[in-house]
């Protein structure tokens, strides 16, 4: 978790406003120019509402300035000075023409980059009329009004009921001008997809002009995609839909027929009206038609509102299994498939086909199938893949229907299916030994491997079966001097972290890397090296067998990195990967050696610390391990690995890393030990079993608790993935907080706030997301802020660290918002409040009502309101981040 303090640092976004103006003044254009440019960085980077209106109402009075005659003029007089400049700084155009217009250009561009930020003006009036100005001034030139226009398109989300700036667009549809045509009409499709009032009032006027004879046939295909947004109500979609199917008549050429079917499954995927017909009609070109892009744009368009769980028939996937079975071209083939994998993932199509009720759709299905499993050695690559995702979705939803008490499925159906995974590992595999062939010359060889093992794991996921029928065959790809033998072993990797691999295979693979062969491939062995550990983790041993597969790894290492009896001396970071797979599959003697050896070698001070950290948890868990000697316990080792564990913290804290997890992880495996510890001394005291004796109980008790922790010692610790990781400090600013300080000698403070038990609270509180500094698989999707009441401070509590002090916060965040609304007698000073926004672009803003309680506090009591942090990624996980805020209240009465 990473606390970061609270509020804006108004000097900040200040001076940055003072440059903005200052470069904005200066005569020469690259000065500008450069201000310009760098204006979405700054928004990115102080993303708060103040700098970023000022900074939008400062580009559109820039904007509009640049139509006065006098600042032309010295503008044109700079240019020449500048151009070789310009040229040097990377500002190439295929004329140097720097007029006023090249500046709106590059105001243009900052808007339509910077639109995630649009939400946070709080001058929207201002930003909108200054730029709106040059089209009601009637401006002259048409390279401005044409600007003009798209920067409007830009602020659609300002504009949605601004009827006198959207008649303005509309008026400019009409213009003569083919620049300024083409930005109306940029505009208007931008506010169409905003604004129900926009498209209501633009919907008649764009169907008579595509029905016009002097619009020239581009613009009117540019027209007639505006109709996708006319979506917003019944009334509208269906006139909208009218409209299209006339114009589906009228023309019949390439172009309009294309770009009419994409624009009537936009709008029926988005209004969900006359879905069926739609779908019906895309068949009937897809079937019909004979041009290649007509069939392949209405599969796409099949594709589309098959995502959208649009209903299909029966009949619809035998046609698109008739179309993948007679057509020549792979692109057809290909999005035939598709539309079939995704229609047999989200319906119930296949169960049907399946059903013993409709024989002949069964017989038609079933030799359409066959047909289809011939195009995997038979056709090109792409075809075959997407018949191989096919029929992984086929198995998949034959085993979910055969699990499903009461369903009948015909003999036949049954036997086809029963080795049809089988079928497909064993060409999956022949694929992949032909593309291992050195004669192919083909560069995509790796990605096409990997897209097959992808469809092979998910077969074997499935059915686990099928490995022990492939796993020896992989194998001896593996040992195949081939250039795919890092990708096949990555495959083992990933099925031994399922579980699925075969232990049986220990032997053979410790074989293997005793090779010399593979001892010189430093990143297969280290690949199938972690398969060993991993396989290992998954299969119960005894403490004999254990030993021996550590003893056997330590050998093989041994003559991997040139051990020298203190050190290795290569490949040193494929020990350290290993090193890290023994500690999280519980091998820490393995653990131990390699950290402890390369600890010495590096240069970092941070990196020798974080080494020497990993090596003494790696020793604490190895002495926990040896603590069983025959029928006793050693506490001896146990007080050894305690003293480790503390070594350990000291030494991630000198890391200067954000590591405070593993910190907290390793305190609190410390603190276990040290429990099992206190209970065995208790155990072992001379006075506790004459203490005992007093009760049969007692003594019934000793053995069973003996036994118990002699078991959880037994199990070796796994370490968590993410503990060998540092974070990626992701963080919440405040940018409005409900703060209340005083200052006293320079020393900033809480005062209490004295609040009368009758009024009700307001906390308005804004802030900024800030996203780490790697890109993540995770978004944030809400915030939620929660405040309650308590007599406790949680800022200042006497913890021993802030994760700590933060954890006990959430803590009592969770339990306040989980106490009922009527049950009051469990609150301290207030109702509990939660606040749950949307993300807005790294943005959100809430508002509190707090309600406090009569009788809870005595007049003059010291209370504090608690503010609590969350963020809430896209699979609803909350993350308590924080920042946290704990402000102090008085109540009188």
């Amino acid at each position: 978790m990473d606390r970061r303090s609270i509020g804006t640092d108004q000097i900040q976004y200040t001076r940055l406003v003072i440059d903005l103006e200052n470069a904005f003044r200066s005569r020469a254009i690259k000065d500008q120019l450069r201000a310009i440019l760098r204006v979405p960085r700054l928004l990115d980077e102080q993303p708060f509402p103040e700098f970023v209106s000022s900074a939008f109402v400062r580009l559109a009075e820039f904007f509009a300035k640049l139509d006065d005659r006098s600042f032309q003029r010295r503008m044109f007089a700079s240019s020449q000075t500048e151009t070789k400049d310009l040229q040097k700084a990377g500002y190439q155009w295929e004329q140097l023409i720097f007029n006023y217009n090249v500046t709106r250009y590059f105001i243009y561009k900052v808007f339509k980059q910077s639109d995630k930020h649009l939400v946070k003006n709080i001058n929207v009036d201002k930003i909108v009329m200054t730029i709106f100005i040059i089209l009601g001034n009637q401006s002259n030139d048409p390279i401005a009004r044409s600007l003009t226009l798209r920067t409007l398109g830009c602020l659609s989300p300002l504009l949605t009921e601004r009827l006198n700036v959207q008649h303005g667009i509309i008026q400019r549809l009409d213009s003569h001008v083919l620049i300024e045509a083409n930005a109306a009409i940029y505009a208007a499709d931008n506010i169409c997809s905003r604004s129900e009032t926009f498209s209501t009032i633009l919907c008649e006027k764009l169907a008579n002009m595509v029905r016009a004879d002097h619009v020239s046939p581009t613009i009117k295909l540019k027209l007639i995609r505006v109709f996708r947004h006319m979506h917003w109500n019944l009334d509208l979609a269906h006139k909208t839909r009218a409209i299209c199917i006339d114009l589906l008549e009228d023309y019949m050429s390439e172009d309009f027929v294309l770009t009419i079917l994409q624009t009537l499954t936009c709008l029926s995927s988005k209004a969900l009206i006359n879905v069926t017909s739609q779908v019906e009609l895309l068949f009937e070109y897809v079937l019909n038609d004979s041009r290649e892009k007509v069939i392949s744009r209405g599969l796409t368009d099949l594709t589309m509102l098959a995502r959208k769980d649009v209903t299909f028939h029966t009949t619809h996937a035998l046609k698109l299994l008739d179309i993948i079975n007679t057509t020549v071209e792979s692109t057809i083939r290909v999005k035939a498939l598709q539309v079939l994998t995704i229609l047999f993932q989200r319906m119930p199509l296949l169960s049907r086909i399946m059903s013993t009720i409709f024989s002949e759709t069964r017989r038609q299905a079933l030799k359409h199938f066959n047909k289809c499993a011939k195009l995997l050695t038979e056709s090109e690559h792409e075809v075959a893949l997407a018949v191989l995702r096919m029929f992984v979705v086929v198995v998949t939803e034959v085993d979910r229907i055969k699990s499903i008490s009461g369903s009948s499925i015909s003999p036949e159906w049954d036997a086809y299916f029963e080795n049809l995974d089988l079928h497909l590992a064993k060409e999956i595999l022949t694929v992949i030994l032909n593309l291992m062939d050195y004669n192919i010359m083909d560069k995509d060889k790796h990605a096409k491997a990997t897209q097959y093992l992808r469809c092979l794991l998910s077969v074997c996921s499935l059915r686990a079966r099928i490995v022990d029928s492939i796993e020896r065959d992989l194998l001896n790809l593996i040992k195949v001097d081939g250039e795919c033998a890092n990708i096949l072993a990555k495959f083992l990797l990933i099925l031994s972290e399922d579980g699925i691999l075969n232990s049986q295979l220990l032997p053979e693979l410790l074989t293997l890397l005793e090779s010399d062969e593979f001892i010189e491939k430093p990143h297969l062995f280290a690949t199938l090296m972690r398969t060993v550990l991993r396989s290992a983790s998954n299969v119960t041993m005894l403490k004999n067998e254990r030993a021996a597969i550590v003893n056997d790894v330590k050998v093989i290492l041994d003559k991997f990195g040139s051990w020298s009896g203190w050190n290795y001396h290569r490949n040193q970071w494929y020990l350290y990967t290993i090193g890290r797979e023994a500690g999280r599959r519980g091998y820490h003697e393995i653990m131990k050696i390699v950290m402890k050896s390369l600890s010495s070698q590096v240069e970092s001070e941070r990196s020798r610390f974080w080494l020497e950290a990993l090596a003494s948890v790696a020793e604490a868990e190895t002495n926990i391990l040896v603590t069983i000697n025959g029928e006793t316990l050693d506490l001896g080792c146990l007080s050894h690995a305690v003293n480790l564990y503390t070594g350990a913290m000291a030494a991630s804290a000198k890391t200067f890393h954000n590591r405070r997890f593993q910190e907290w992880f390793v305190q609190l495996r410390s603190e276990f030990v040290q429990i099992i510890q206190r209970t065995l001394l208790l155990l072992n005291h001379p006075s506790f079993p004459a203490w005992s004796q007093q009760s049969r109980t007692h003594m019934d008790v000793i053995a069973p608790v003996r036994e118990a922790i002699r078991d959880i010692i037994q199990i070796p610790l796994t370490l968590p993935p993410f503990f060998f990781s540092s974070y990626n400090h992701t963080h919440i600013q405040w940018t409005t907080a409900p703060e209340w300080k005083i200052g006293i000698n320079n020393f900033s403070m809480y005062e209490p706030k004295r609040v009368s038990n009758n009024e009700k609270l307001i906390l308005r509180i804004d802030g900024i997301i800030h996203p780490g500094q790697y890109p993540t698989q995770r978004s944030i999707k809400q915030v939620q802020v929660t405040v309650f009441g308590s007599r406790m401070n949680y800022e200042h509590l006497f913890i021993k660290t802030s994760l700590e002090t933060a954890m006990k916060f959430s803590s009592a965040a969770a339990k306040h918002a989980m106490i009922n609304i009527n049950n009051e007698r469990q609150l301290e000073v207030c109702q509990p409040t939660i606040c749950t926004v949307p993300n807005n672009n790294n943005f959100f803003t809430c508002t509190a009502l707090i309600t406090f309680l009569r009788g809870k506090m005595v007049s003059d009591e010291m209370g504090f309101l608690n503010v609590h942090t969350v963020v809430i990624d896209d699979n609803n996980v909350p993350w308590h981040i924080g920042p946290d805020l704990s402000l102090p209240i008085k109540l009188y009465f």
